[in-house]
């Protein structure tokens, strides 16, 4: 990515971000950690902790682009506690609100 910024090719180093949230989302699908709440503690951690190094990757990279949102998720992602809040990019259609803190477990 730094030589996509280097060139002043924006629109190639934002795809290599969203390329690591792709891949961050096709490791939640193949690890469905939802499967091992309760089951699996110890794979559980890592692969949530493998998540959390990913994001901190993109709020990293996504800083120069989008500042506001990165600091957003680096907030949400510091102090060992996850922060939950409205998504950051919502899909088209889909409220902004946050997710009931009932809802998540």
């Amino acid at each position: 990515m730094r030589a996509a910024v280097e060139d002043s090719r924006t629109d190639r180093a934002l795809e290599e971000v969203f390329a690591v949230v792709e891949a961050a989302n096709g490791y939640i699908e193949a690890n469905a950690p939802w499967k091992l709440l309760g089951k699996e503690p110890a794979r559980l951690e890592s692969i949530l902790g493998a998540l959390v190094a990913a994001e901190r990757e993109v709020a990293k990279y996504l800083a120069p682009f989008l500042p506001a949102t990165a600091a957003e998720l680096e907030r949400r992602l510091g102090g060992g506690t996850f922060v939950a809040g409205p998504p950051l990019f919502p899909k088209a259609g889909q409220s902004s609100r946050a997710v009931p803190a009932s809802r998540i477990q």
